[in-house]
């Protein structure tokens, strides 16, 4: 009797401390405190088999308050200044940048893939789209849908490095890809390509003068 009364009233502590209004009250990071107090929780639910559920519902409620949180960026360039804010530096490598998404390497760290989602994944100029040492996905998605990408300020939409295409289509597809001003259209970078059929196709490619029709550039997607 004792300790589950013992247990029941570590539970309501962590009600408490679980609030998103005391985190937001108190915490001078409540991300990183989100971030932590989530993977408290969930370590808890392993072992206080009385209040399992509870303990794993809270620990979600932390990573849906953080995931809020970031919610609120008004911009590409805001989020991305907080997910590069770093206040915390013994938790990960001293030796990385100012602009490393430290935020984004605590979530994964705690497995916040929430905060991972897509909606929030953003790419440093030469890392691959989906690199998982950036981007958590969620179950189902698709790594470059155009609804759940954010770029780094300045750079092209439509960039072959950051062009980002819907679920189920070919990449190429002249619906969802944006290019570059000044390129032409067909050039072997930026060609748009009907869904289904072989790229570089003589009825669905405008190809800039010179250039070499199925050439090693062409392929199937």
């Amino acid at each position: 009797v004792d300790s589950l009364r013992h247990s029941r009233s570590r539970l309501n502590v962590y009600k408490a401390l679980a609030s998103p209004s005391l985190i937001s009250l108190s915490s001078e990071d409540p991300i990183l405190t989100a971030f932590r107090l989530g993977w408290e929780l969930k370590e808890l639910s392993k072992v206080e088999n009385e209040f399992r559920q509870e303990y794993e519902e809270l620990s979600q409620q932390c990573k849906l308050f953080a995931k809020d949180l970031l919610d609120q960026a008004r911009s590409s360039r805001e989020l991305e200044t907080i997910l590069n804010h770093r206040d915390d530096s013994e938790e990960l490598d001293s030796r990385e940048t100012s602009h490393d998404l430290a935020k984004l390497k605590l979530a994964i760290k705690y497995q916040h893939k929430e905060v991972g989602d897509t909606n929030y994944c953003m790419f440093n100029p030469g890392l691959v789209v989906g690199d998982i040492n950036y981007c958590m996905f969620n179950p189902g998605l698709v790594v470059g849908d155009t609804n759940y990408c954010m770029f780094n300020p300045g750079l092209v939409v439509g960039d072959t490095n950051y062009c980002m295409f819907s679920p189920g289509l070919v990449v190429g597809d002249t619906n969802y890809c944006m290019f570059s001003p000044g390129l032409v259209v067909g050039d072997t970078n930026y060609c748009m390509f009907s869904p289904g059929l072989v790229v570089g196709d003589t009825n669905y490619c405008m190809f800039n003068p010179g250039l070499v029709l199925l050439s090693p550039c062409w392929r199937k997607f």
